[in-house]
C-alpha cells in the first residue's frame, strides 16, 4: 500500500516573497529542502521516510526587503 503523501502548510508573509522549507531528522540532519513562492509543498514520494520516526520541518522566508523570517519548528511523524 503506497504511503499518503506529506503536505505541509504554513502562512503567508506577504506578497513577493520566497519560502525555502527544511526537513531534517531527529539528529537534525537536513533530509530535504524546498524552495517556493508559494505556502505549500508536498513531500515527494521519494523521500524515504522511516514511520515512527519524529521528523522536524520550518520554513525560512525570504523577505522582498532582504530580511528574513523564520517559523516554530513543527514535529511529524509518517504513520504505518
Amino acid at each position: 500500500m503506497p504511503r499518503q503523501s506529506v503536505r505541509f502548510l504554513w502562512h503567508s508573509a506577504g506578497q513577493n516573497v520566497q519560502y525555502r522549507l527544511t526537513v531534517t531528522n531527529q539528529r537534525g540532519d537536513i533530509v530535504w529542502s524546498f524552495g517556493t513562492a508559494d505556502t505549500a509543498a508536498v513531500l515527494p514520494a521519494s523521500m524515504r521516510v522511516q514511520s515512527g520516526n519524529p521528523y522536524f520541518w520550518y520554513v525560512d522566508a525570504l523577505l522582498p526587503d532582504g530580511r528574513s523570517a523564520t517559523s516554530r519548528v513543527q514535529r511529524f511523524n509518517v504513520a504505518r
